[in-house]
């Protein structure tokens, strides 16, 4: 499935991020609603009592275009817009950002850190990889040709910075069981993320880390 997700970034006015949370709440379904969106959902920034993001998955950057360009004649809308600091910021990326590609090759690539904001400025300066906040802690990238990943801080858990892929399949559990039985050795169990999919990381034989991933698919119709 191809698809871009757009990434909105918002910014309140203090003492205004319930009611513009409200106000978006409420739209997100009418989004949904709309035949070339496959879905949205909001992200609060831990970090943050003014910042929070949207994501949406359309099936090109267009098409969401054309329905902001739409909405923004609506005087809902209009009212929004005077609860934020200033307009939205909206990024895009391609479908791979949500673990799109081919089955068993890597959709995503995620990259830990012992700093991972000198880690993001220094491939921003060298690579010219763009960033983007997902989440509080995470951040994706995109590197030139269109790759795409997420940038994070090393977990206290592992025992040095690493790398890991995630491959694409088709059932998560199944794939479980199989690396179980190969001999792989399950290091995060099931994990899931809200509106995106599932995954877990296990260790080969030779001690070699990777992840499974399971896209959640909305098809139309």
């Amino acid at each position: 499935m191809n698809f871009t997700t757009a990434i909105i970034q918002f910014t309140a006015k203090p003492g205004q991020r319930a009611k513009l949370l409200e106000g978006l709440g409420k739209a997100i379904q009418k989004t949904v609603d709309r035949p070339d969106c496959f879905k949205a959902h909001l992200l609060a920034d831990q970090d943050s009592d003014t910042k929070f993001a949207m994501v949406q998955d359309w099936t090109n950057a267009d098409a969401h275009k054309a329905y902001v360009a739409e909405i923004m004649e609506n005087p809902m809308m209009q009212q929004m817009m005077g609860l934020m600091e200033h307009p939205p910021q909206t990024s895009y990326y391609d479908k791979s950002a949500q673990g799109g590609g081919t089955w068993g090759g890597p959709a995503h690539l995620e990259l830990s850190s012992n700093d991972s904001k000198a880690t993001q400025a220094f491939l921003a300066d060298v690579f010219d990889w763009r960033f983007q906040n997902m989440m509080d802690g995470y951040d994706g990238f995109s590197a030139p040709g269109d790759f795409m990943g997420g940038l994070r801080p090393k977990m206290e858990e592992e025992p040095a910075p690493q790398t890991i892929p995630y491959l694409v399949v088709a059932d998560l559990d199944a794939r479980l069981e199989r690396v179980k039985a190969a001999g792989g050795t399950i290091v995060v169990p099931i994990q899931e993320i809200p509106h995106a999919g599932r995954f877990f990381w296990f260790m080969t034989p030779g001690d070699l880390v990777l992840a499974c991933w399971q896209s959640f698919d909305k098809p139309h119709g």
